[in-house]
């Protein structure tokens, strides 16, 4: 775990102990009604709840929630328009009736960037617990994206780890998400450890080194390619072993006549009868 990170860890304890033991002491205190006791108790079970949700993500959770935050605002920005515009700039009329506005790339402006940032942490409702390459604690998504295939494997769907990412998503947009913002605005190659090593201090560069679980199978159209092959290779194995039959049959019938297509026969025939019903 990192310095900042173990340090924002303990203050946070610190605090939330601190609140605990003060609603426990007031739900002791004879002083106080029995309704008001029954309210500090309520409120204590909550921050028990609360406490038991925060801890049970440890700082490899940590780190893949920050990462999937970066992955989530990158698919988002991926599937903008690149010819979709935003008119910026001062609305302001001056003297000649002039707006000193232009416009640029909607993809990665503020606007674009802001409306992401306001829904992504809904999107870990659709996320699980698993484990990565090196055995450690991950997170990967539950409901393909696009309408892709999933490929799910050795996941955890528990209601109290997801209220926990989502948690731990709100709290880290909460907390950066002006540098976040500034930082998606410059279209770094190395965003994910931007946000996730040097601002938010999420994750170490040794687990940055790991690659996340994927979930979404993006090879669904080698396998129709291959099933495709497949057919086509049966398809002309057919057509061989037709091929053979028929020149085995000339072989065994070298007096047979095949100059003429055998559609164009029965339609020599059909003429034939005709004629003789006519006569």
């Amino acid at each position: 775990m990192s310095d900042r990170l173990l340090l924002e860890t303990t203050q946070y304890m610190w605090v939330v102990c601190f609140e605990l033991a003060k609603t426990l002491f007031s739900a002791f205190s004879h002083k106080k009604s029995y309704n008001m006791k029954i309210l500090h108790w309520f409120t204590a079970a909550n921050f028990i709840q609360f406490l038991s949700m925060v801890f049970t993500l440890d700082h490899d959770l940590n780190c893949a929630v920050c990462r999937a935050i970066v992955d989530e605002v990158n698919y988002s920005i991926s599937k903008v328009d690149p010819k979709q515009t935003i008119q910026v700039g001062s609305f302001r009329v001056d003297s000649k009736g002039n707006q000193d506005t232009y416009k640029k790339p909607y993809a990665r402006s503020e606007v674009h960037l802001m409306e992401l940032f306001e829904g992504v942490c809904e999107n870990f409702r659709d996320y699980a617990e698993t484990t990565n390459d090196a055995g450690k604690r991950s997170v990967c998504r539950t409901k393909a994206r696009d309408g892709k295939a999933l490929a799910l494997k050795d996941i955890k769907i528990n209601a109290d780890i997801q209220k926990a990412l989502k948690h731990k998503c709100e709290t880290l947009i909460e907390e950066h998400e002006d540098d976040m913002i500034a930082l998606f605005r410059k279209d770094a190659l190395s965003i994910e450890a931007a946000v996730c090593e040097e601002l938010t201090g999420q994750c170490t560069g040794e687990q940055l080194k790991i690659p996340m679980p994927v979930s979404e199978f993006d090879g669904m159209d080698a396998i129709v390619d291959d099933v495709e092959k497949d057919r086509a290779a049966v398809k002309e194995d057919t057509a061989d072993e037709d091929q053979e039959l028929m020149d085995q049959y000339l072989r065994d019938n070298p007096n047979t006549d095949f100059s003429v297509p055998a559609d164009k026969v029965t339609e020599l025939n059909a003429d034939k009868n005709n004629e003789k019903t006519e006569l």
